[in-house]
């Protein structure tokens, strides 16, 4: 009976499990979707969106990933790794929330365009021919003087001068001045009247082309106020102008200077990250392998633990203190035993007394005479040593071995 409670216990945990597990995946695809469709759009769907993609993709990931390594490197007892693994989880969290709200934004615009209907559909094609007609119009200004026709009158107006000025130059060499026909008078008038006509006809053209652009620029302004009076205006469906302008009405263009430069940011940020995890997790995989490759690290893995611990586990016996260095500000329990042996060993039955601290210092190897007074001064609190004049003597013989 308890056998088979314990295994429909264990059928439900791992239903349990295979349910998180289903929730855990389709979270977690429709959160990288997301991402990667904002960036694709911030590409404007071409090679920079695919990159752009890429980028999301990679980010989304680390929120599987980073919160694994926190946790391996809190089990190990590695705090600073760990709380640097959840930050960063943190950070993809933040970027995989920005992105799902950028499409749920763009989402709203693409349902809004649906609603434009013909309206907005004849508006624009009366903005596209208008546009049009206007560079045209700007086009023939600019080009006036450069066109065929242009050329053509003005080299026959310029030829006609030049005819009225040799008929001129002429009348007054042969004395005609006032002739009706022929006189230099008249041919100047003549001159005048042309050159009026042709400036006048020229000045008439360039007007005309100027009234022209003016009417064309009016009904295009028109047109585009129209805009503002038909229901379901188009908006952007690609990018973080949608996201920006909900947020923003007032000023996108600065909050998606703010989001270009956070990512490019995070980006520079989560490319020694993203290395740092993969070293770890490759260099685990490596170490349980059984490769040449693996067995090498591990070799000078041990090696180098070795040799630490050589280097830093120093102890007196090991590594007695030479007698010249400068002694401890503290007692040394090592310092104390050596002075019990020493004082043992000096001990005289007779009196219970023992050697001065100069005797007791030269022969030992290891402490100075400053270090066996501390030891010396420790014991005299402890009431088991007692100085009276220049001799010292042992109060508590039993009390003292203790300290060997």
């Amino acid at each position: 009976m308890d056998n088979s409670l314990k295994i429909g216990s264990d059928s439900s945990v791992k239903g349990i499990m295979f349910i998180c597990f289903l929730a855990l995946a389709s979270l977690s695809i429709s959160s990288s979707l997301q991402t990667a469709a904002c960036g694709y759009g911030m590409g404007n769907g071409d090679f920079w969106g695919c990159v752009y993609a890429g980028i999301g993709l990679s980010m989304d990931s680390g929120k599987i990933i980073f919160p694994t390594l926190s946790v391996f490197y809190y089990k190990k007892g590695n705090m600073a790794a760990c709380v640097v693994f959840m930050l960063a989880t943190i950070v993809c969290m933040t970027v995989s929330f920005y992105a799902s709200c950028v499409m749920d934004a763009n989402k709203m615009n693409e349902i809004d365009n649906e609603t434009s209907g013909a309206a907005s559909q004849r508006q624009e094609e009366l903005f596209a021919a208008t546009s049009k007609d206007k560079e045209s119009t700007q086009k023939k200004i600019d080009n006036f003087n450069k066109t065929k026709d242009e050329i053509d009158k003005k080299r026959a107006h310029t030829k006609l001068m030049l005819r009225y000025e040799k008929s001129i130059k002429k009348a007054y060499a042969i004395g005609h001045i006032t002739n009706p026909t022929s006189g230099a008078q008249m041919l100047e008038a003549k001159q005048e009247k042309a050159l009026n006509r042709y400036n006048t006809g020229r000045e008439a053209r360039l007007n005309s082309l100027k009234k022209e652009l003016k009417t064309t620029s009016t009904s295009l302004s028109s047109i585009n106020e129209g805009f503002k009076n038909i229901k379901g205006d188009k908006k952007t469906t690609k990018g973080t102008m949608a996201f920006a302008t909900m947020m923003t009405p007032e000023n996108p263009e600065e909050t998606v200077k703010k989001i270009s430069l956070g990512k490019n940011v995070l980006i520079e940020l989560f490319i020694p990250i993203f290395t740092l995890a993969f070293m770890v997790l490759g260099g685990s995989l490596v170490l349980k392998s059984d490769t040449n490759l693996s067995r090498w690290l591990k070799k000078k893995l041990e090696k180098e633990i070795v040799t630490e611990k050589k280097e830093n586990r120093i102890t007196p016996k090991q590594q007695p203190r030479k007698k010249d260095t400068s002694p401890t500000l503290f007692i040394d329990n090592e310092a104390v035993s050596e002075f019990v042996k020493l004082a043992l060993a000096s001990h005289s039955l007779k009196d219970n007394s023992i050697s001065g601290l100069g005797t007791l210092a030269k022969q030992s190897n290891e402490y100075t005479r400053t270090e066996l007074s501390k030891a010396k001064g420790m014991l005299e609190t402890k009431h088991i040593l007692e100085v009276r004049g220049r001799t010292t003597y042992v109060l508590d013989l039993e009390g003292l071995k203790r300290y060997v």
